[in-house]
């Protein structure tokens, strides 16, 4: 999916890219490579170590997708790759998403498929297995929306 997304953006040492929800940063790796400029940022502080030392002239930071700390209109490119999904609210994290881009901006997010047709599906149930249940005060570590929720267009929060 990263290939796919990088051909399809024509990226350049012009294009500032938010790469929301980095992970350890291997996409944000990549967008490297084609020059572009990147800012990484996850919730995880053990993955944006792994970010940090995979791409250490980057800047990767701790911060919230519902309140990100840039300015309006500064981003030409958003990456989201399963990451919006956790958000405390996914149309929240939309709608920062849409406030950080720029006007024509491009936003590229990348979910996972309905339960049936994703392999990590068997994954996260094996894994949820093993969870306490969640609390109702905060979410679980693994909290998922719900599909339908998941399944309006981005047009549709945005």
């Amino acid at each position: 999916m990263y290939k796919k997304v990088l051909e399809q953006l024509d990226l350049s040492e012009d294009t500032l890219l938010l790469d929301a929800g980095c992970g350890s940063g291997l996409f944000s790796s990549m967008a490297i490579e084609t020059g572009a400029q990147v800012i990484g940022i996850d919730a995880a502080p053990g993955l944006l170590e792994v970010a940090r030392e995979r791409n250490p002239q980057n800047n990767f930071l701790e911060e919230d997708l519902e309140a990100m700390p840039f300015a309006d209109n500064s981003f030409h490119v958003i990456t989201g790759f399963n990451s919006f999904q956790y958000a405390g609210s996914f149309e929240n994290a939309l709608l920062e998403a849409k406030r950080v881009l720029k006007p024509g901006g491009r936003l590229v997010i990348g979910i996972w498929d309905k339960p049936e047709m994703n392999d990590a599906t068997h994954v996260l149930k094996a894994i949820g297995s093993l969870m306490p249940p969640p609390h109702r005060a905060h979410r679980a570590p693994l909290y998922c929306l719900k599909m339908e929720k998941l399944n309006r267009s981005a047009t549709e929060l945005v």
